[in-house]
């Protein structure tokens, strides 16, 4: 996955921008309170991300195996 994410020219763009405005950001901005509630938003956003992801690759996967399995059943009528 680690080669796959480095020679992926979308994902690289992506973690880039989020690295350049992450670097915007200053300690002496917010409180500490402050900083603990946007690192649990991001924890959440995050997560949510996560469970998209996850949920999208699994449901491509019942996708694909439900085709093999029609294509398979074709093939032996």
């Amino acid at each position: 996955m680690e080669d796959t994410l480095r020679k992926d020219r979308e994902y690289q763009k992506s973690k880039k921008n989020a690295k350049v405005k992450a670097d915007k950001l200053t300690e002496d901005m917010f409180t500490h309170e402050q900083w603990n509630l946007i690192d649990d938003a991001l924890e959440e956003s995050n997560a949510s991300a996560s469970e998209y992801g996850r949920a999208a690759y699994q449901q491509g996967l019942f996708d694909a195996l439900e085709l093999f399995t029609e294509i398979f059943l074709q093939r032996r009528s």
